[in-house]
């Protein structure tokens, strides 16, 4: 385009003019009409006031190609980023998270008491691989601590069940010796006289009578004399077991003192009345074979207790005198 704005070349354009628009911007660009226009202002090298232009023109889709495909390289190129990234992310997550996943999974199943935990321990990951052996090892330490401790309380309770046994079985046997005759099993003269008091006390407050029988062996000093203190022994054990078992369950025998022992009739109506009760008991006596001495026979004082007693020195007083009657009568009978 010469200075005045027509057109030199193309041939085809010569003559025309440019609008005046486009010329006024040399050096620059311009868009309208969907195309890309850019302007040169080419001074005359032989004469200065003479300029020409150089004007370029393009349509838009063909001028901005370059930059479309340069936009859809960069758009692949982002995508196969991203998926490259989320393969590197499913790579990290697989063999970094996972496991670590696993054995947060273990450590938790361990905390709760659940069976089946398990704790890798070969991984390309040198560090997972390590803690999995650690927490392996910490878990079978646990467990062992665990079991040794259930077996040192199972021990111990075992151990406080023998003892508390032992403790409840010596508590009886002390009980047993406290108030049972050492010899014979039954029981023995201190309780005899607490439970004469509380039978006394009880006739006092309700006026329940009972009565009370003393039993005496018939020479028994001839016995120890004869055949010996540990054959008394037997005998007086034997006269216990007969006594106790031709007494009532509800009766109280004791012994007395050496061969002398003592019961509490604390029901004496009829048919069981203190006479009747003694009597069965001296025949029993009397029928009994013993071993080495034969036959051995006693003699029973039968005492009731009265409202004009104070005390039980009266009630023992008269059954000793119905003794002394009986052994004075002839013995082997009931007074």
């Amino acid at each position: 385009v010469d200075f005045d704005g027509k057109v030199l070349y193309p041939e085809a354009l010569a003559g025309e003019r440019m609008p005046p628009a486009n010329l006024g911007k040399p050096s620059g660009w311009s868009t309208g009409n969907g195309y890309v226009t850019a302007s040169v202002a080419v001074p005359s090298p032989s004469n200065a006031n003479v300029s020409w232009y150089i004007m370029v023109r393009q349509p838009l889709d063909v001028a901005l190609q370059p930059a479309r495909v340069l936009l859809y390289r960069l758009l692949l190129l982002g995508l196969i980023a991203a998926v490259v990234f989320g393969l590197v992310a499913y790579y990290l997550a697989s063999t970094l998270s996972r496991p670590i996943e696993r054995l947060a999974r273990s450590a938790k199943q361990v905390q709760d008491h659940q069976p089946g935990a398990v704790f890798p321990q070969e991984h390309p990951v040198l560090e997972i691989a390590q803690l999995g052996r650690s927490l392996t090892g910490m878990t079978q330490s646990l467990l062992s601590k665990e079991r040794e401790l259930q077996d040192a309380n199972a021990s111990l309770e075992a151990t406080v069940a023998q003892r508390t046994a032992d403790l409840t079985q010596a508590n009886a046997d002390l009980l047993k010796l406290a108030t049972h005759d050492a010899l014979t099993g039954v029981f023995n003269r201190r309780r005899f006289d607490e439970k004469l008091a509380e039978n006394s006390l009880l006739f006092q407050r309700t006026g329940r009578t009972f009565a009370l029988l003393l039993i005496d062996a018939d020479y028994f000093k001839r016995v120890n004399d004869t055949y010996g203190h540990a054959i008394g022994d037997d005998v007086l054990c034997q006269l216990a077991v007969l006594i106790e078992n031709t007494t009532r369950a509800t009766d109280f025998v004791a012994r007395y003192g050496g061969e002398e022992f003592a019961v509490l009739l604390p029901e004496i109506e009829e048919p069981d009345s203190p006479e009747v009760v003694a009597e069965k008991i001296r025949k029993a006596v009397e029928t009994a074979v013993f071993p080495t001495v034969g036959h051995v026979t006693v003699s029973i004082g039968v005492s009731v207790a009265e409202p004009s007693d104070r005390d039980t020195s009266a009630l023992l007083k008269r059954a000793d005198m119905q003794l002394y009657e009986a052994k004075a009568g002839g013995r082997n009978r009931v007074a």
